[in-house]
C-alpha cells in the first residue's frame, strides 16, 4: 500500500513557523500550569473530523507499519496517521515509537500534555486513513494512573500532573537558605514509584560485568556517612524567558538548596571492584519504569564518580529527614555542581560503561545547541551533554508585576545566585535603570565550603532606589552574578537561545509598578 507522506522539511516548517513555537511547547513535557485540568476536557470532547475521502485501513494492516521501511503509523480515535518523518523531530525523542503500529490513547493517558487543540490540529495534517468501526476500541477507561502523588504545597506552581512537575514560588525560595522538602521543585519523566524499602536492592556492575547488591541498611552500615549542602537546578530553569522553545515553561523556581546525607559513590564503586578511574562513564538507572522501558537513565564521567573530592553522593536523607517519595526514596544520586538531570532518583542500578548512557535523555536531550531553530541541523548524539552549569542569579522578591504604594522611592530586592562546578559566587549586582548603573548586593548565608566545592547557592539582598520618571510608573529591576572564575551572566538571552530552552542565565529582569499619585 503506497500513501502520500509529508516530507521532513514540511514537518519542521509546520512546527517552527506555522505554530510560532506554541505547538512545540505543547508537545514537550508539559503544558502551561493553568491548562492541566483543561487538557482532560479537551481529550474527552475532541473527535477527528469525518474524512470520507481517505481509505479505510484495518488495524491488522496498521500493525505492520512500525519502522521507516514500512512507514510508521499510529491511530487515534479511529483515525490513522503516518508519523514517519515526525519521529525524527519529536520533542520526546524515540519514545514515540512505543505507539508504532497501534493506538496513541494508552500513551497519551499518561503523557496528558498531548491533549491540546494545537496537537490535534497538527496530527490531522499527518492523517492518511480511517479505521473500520469494528476496529475502533473505546479507551475511555484506559489506565491513566498518576502514580504516587504527594500533597502539594500552595507554594508550588504545578506545570503538569502526569508526570508530576512543579516549581517553587519565587518568594518561598527567598524565605529559607535550605529549601523545605515540601516546596522543593519536582521534576519527573515518568510516574512516581513507591518502593518497598524492605525488598529494595541496589545493583552495581563493575567494568568486568561482576554484579553486587546492597540493601539500604547494608549501605548505611558498610560505608561512612557523609553530609553535603548542595543546590540542584533543572537545565530548563528560566526557560519561560526564552521565546519559541520546547519544554515546560519554568520560571526561576526550578532550583532548590538542601542538605543531603548518604555515602560517597567513589567508596561504593571501589568496594564493588571498580579499578578504572578515567575513560569511562557511570550509568544510573532509576526505578520509575512506565512498564515498557527501563526507568530514567543518565550518566556522568567516571573521573568525577571516582573522585572523592567531587562528593558524588548516594543520598538517603534530605534536610535531615528520610528522602521524600517524590524526591527519590529510598536512594537517589546527588551530583553536586552538575545539572540535576544527572541526579537520578529511585536508584536501582549502577553500571560502568565505556560509553555515555544511551538513553534518549542523555543522547538526544539535555544538550545545548546553537541558536538555530531547525532541530534537524544538529546531530544530537554528537553534541556534548550538559554537565556543569553556568553562573546564574534571580530575583525572588519583588515578584514580576508587583505594585508599590504611591511615593515609594526605594524597594528591597532579594534573590539567589549560584554557579555550577563548585565555583563560588563572588559578586551580585542589581540595577533599576536598565543596567546603566549597578550597585552591589549584600550576600547572605554564604556557608563555608572548600575551594571548588562550593556546591550551595547564596542568597542576597539590596535596597534599590527608584529614580523618579515623568509620566511613567513602571520600573524594571535587573540582577547579575559573577563567580570565582570570573564568569558573568550575559546581558541578553538572544545569544544563548536554543530550541530546548536550556541554561538561560541571562540577566534576570522583574517589572514592578508604583501607583500614580
Amino acid at each position: 500500500m503506497v500513501l502520500l507522506r509529508h516530507g521532513r522539511s514540511w514537518i519542521l516548517t509546520k512546527l517552527v513557523l506555522s505554530f510560532g513555537g506554541a505547538l512545540l511547547v505543547a508537545y514537550a513535557y508539559g503544558s502551561p500550569e493553568n491548562n492541566v485540568a483543561a487538557n482532560v476536557e479537551v481529550s474527552k470532547s475532541w473527535k477527528p473530523p469525518v474524512r470520507a475521502d481517505l481509505p479505510t485501513i484495518s488495524a491488522a494492516e496498521v500493525k505492520k507499519h512500525v519502522d521507516k521501511e514500512t512507514g510508521i503509523w499510529v491511530t487515534f480515535k479511529g483515525a490513522i496517521y503516518d508519523i514517519s518523518d515526525f519521529c525524527d523531530v519529536h520533542p520526546g525523542g524515540l519514545i514515540i515509537l512505543q505507539a508504532a503500529g497501534g493506538p496513541l490513547e494508552p500513551h497519551w493517558a499518561h503523557f496528558t500534555f498531548h491533549n491540546s487543540e494545537n496537537v490535534y490540529e497538527f496530527l490531522e495534517e499527518l492523517r492518511i486513513g480511517n479505521l473500520p468501526a469494528s476496529d475502533i476500541f473505546d479507551y475511555k477507561n484506559v489506565d491513566n494512573d498518576t502514580g504516587f502523588l504527594p500533597v502539594l504545597s500552595e507554594s508550588l506552581i504545578v506545570k503538569s500532573l502526569r508526570p508530576l512537575n512543579a516549581e517553587t514560588a519565587p518568594l518561598s525560595l527567598a524565605e529559607s537558605f535550605y529549601t523545605p522538602n515540601s516546596v522543593f521543585y519536582k521534576r519527573n519523566h515518568h510516574k512516581i514509584p513507591v518502593v518497598d524499602v524492605h525488598a529494595y536492592r541496589l545493583k552495581v556492575k563493575n567494568e568486568f560485568g561482576k554484579e553486587v547488591e546492597f540493601s539500604l541498611n547494608e549501605l548505611k552500615k558498610r560505608f561512612e556517612e557523609v553530609t553535603i549542602v548542595a543546590t540542584l537546578q533543572c537545565a530548563g530553569n528560566r526557560r519561560a524567558d526564552f521565546s519559541n522553545v520546547r519544554g515546560l515553561s519554568w520560571t526561576a523556581g526550578a532550583i532548590g538548596n538542601a542538605t543531603w546525607t548518604g555515602v560517597l559513590l567513589s567508596d561504593l564503586l571501589r568496594h564493588a571492584g571498580v579499578h578504572k578511574t578515567e575513560n569511562g562513564h557511570v550509568v544510573f538507572t532509576g526505578l520509575d519504569c512506565d512498564g515498557k522501558d527501563s526507568g530514567y537513565q543518565a550518566s556522568i564521567p567516571l573521573e568525577k564518580a571516582m573522585d572523592p573530592s567531587a562528593q558524588v553522593l548516594l543520598a538517603y536523607s534530605m534536610n535531615g529527614q528520610a528522602l521524600p517519595t517524590e524526591h527519590g526514596f529510598p536512594l537517589r544520586v546527588i551530583v553536586p555542581g552538575v545539572v540535576a538531570a544527572r541526579s537520578v532518583k529511585w536508584l536501582g542500578l549502577i553500571c560502568i560503561s565505556e560509553q555515555e548512557c544511551d538513553s534518549l535523555w542523555q543522547r538526544s536531550d539535555y544538550k545545548m545547541t546553537a541558536p538555530i531553530p531547525q532541530r534537524s541541523t544538529f546531530d544530537f548524539a554528537a553534541l556534548q551533554s550538559i554537565q556543569e552549569l553556568p553562573v546564574t542569579s534571580a530575583i525572588c522578591y519583588p515578584s514580576n508585576g508587583c505594585t508599590f504604594p504611591s511615593g515609594t522611592k526605594e524597594v528591597k530586592v532579594e534573590g539567589y545566585a549560584w554557579s555550577g562546578g563548585g565555583r563560588h559566587v563572588v559578586r551580585v549586582e542589581v540595577s533599576s535603570d536598565n543596567g546603566k548603573t549597578w550597585q552591589s548586593a549584600t550576600i547572605k548565608n554564604d556557608i563555608s565550603q572548600p575551594l571548588f566545592r562550593r556546591w550551595a547557592w547564596v542568597q542576597w539582598s539590596a535596597v534599590v532606589p527608584l529614580l523618579e520618571k515623568k509620566n511613567e510608573n513602571e520600573y524594571e529591576i535587573l540582577c547579575k552574578a559573577t563567580d570565582s572564575s570570573h564568569n558573568c551572566q550575559p546581558e541578553s538571552s538572544s545569544g544563548i537561545w536554543n530550541s530546548r530552552g536550556f541554561l538561560n542565565n541571562s540577566w534576570h529582569r522583574v517589572k514592578i509598578c508604583v501607583e500614580s499619585r
